[in-house]
């Protein structure tokens, strides 16, 4: 895997894996959700980005990292096959 910085939604094609950053605005968030299509996996760590049209998302509670799953999306994608639990604990 090669991280690299886009400037613009135009750019993820290509993308396996889209980690959308926290610091952005929930509109551009959203704007950058529906013009991701195929199988790319998007994560994010801000609250809502499920509901926005996300795959994968991280919440700090307390000590722990957890995150949910969209797993609707996932199946819909064909990307992720894991447990049917919403929501994980990963120990910091």
């Amino acid at each position: 895997m090669i991280p690299k910085r886009l400037s613009g939604s135009h750019q993820v094609s290509g993308c396996h894996m889209l980690f959308i950053s926290g610091k952005l605005k929930s509109q551009q968030i959203t704007k950058i959700l529906t013009k991701t299509k195929g199988k790319i996996i998007t994560v994010g760590e801000v609250p809502g980005f499920i509901q926005k049209g996300g795959l994968l998302n991280f919440i700090m509670s307390k000590q722990h990292v957890r995150y949910e799953v969209n797993h609707s999306l996932a199946k819909k994608k064909g990307v992720i096959d894991i447990c049917n639990k919403k929501q994980y604990d990963l120990q910091v």
